[in-house]
């Protein structure tokens, strides 16, 4: 199973076309802590992975039994 990251980076922005920069922006977060969470150096929390969701057109759990994986 891909880290959730990996997941965002390559199943829903590669195929969009869309930067971490620009995917920051449109949640509301800084560059730096998106490029953290696709480069799997820091944890999806509830409060990312609602707003991941919302972006994505998924679920929070989605993201966070990701990260669940990710962390067993």
């Amino acid at each position: 199973m891909w880290p959730p990251g990996k997941v965002l980076a390559e199943l829903y922005l590669a195929p969009r076309g869309i930067t971490v920069s620009e995917f920051a922006r449109r949640l509301g977060c800084s560059r730096k802590h998106m490029s953290r969470i696709v480069n799997g150096h820091v944890r999806i929390e509830r409060a990312m992975a609602c707003r991941l969701a919302a972006a994505c057109g998924s679920s929070p759990q989605h993201w966070l039994d990701l990260q669940r994986a990710v962390m067993s």
